[in-house]
């Protein structure tokens, strides 16, 4: 799972901004804390030739659902057409 959390342009003194930045929060759900830790490792592998990651959130269970998570935040920078 998913969500924007914040953004913002890349502004400059100088010039117009030229980047995007936005922070999204991947939380990753799985039976296991192993699996949700084995996940979020594999995701973090994939988005960080593409984007920044940082924070990682830790893992904790969710009540409702029993559920373990791991949750990390990713910055992307997106350049202007």
């Amino acid at each position: 799972v998913w969500q924007v959390i914040g953004g913002s342009p890349e502004n400059y003194l100088g010039n117009t901004p030229d980047l995007d930045r936005f922070s999204i929060q991947v939380d990753v759900y799985a039976v296991t804390g192993a699996v949700a830790q084995s996940v979020a490792t594999a995701l973090r592998d994939a988005i960080e030739s593409h984007a920044y990651v940082t924070a990682w959130r830790g893992g904790d269970m969710d009540i409702n659902t029993k559920a373990f998570r791991v949750s990390f935040d990713v910055d992307w920078m997106i350049e202007r057409a």
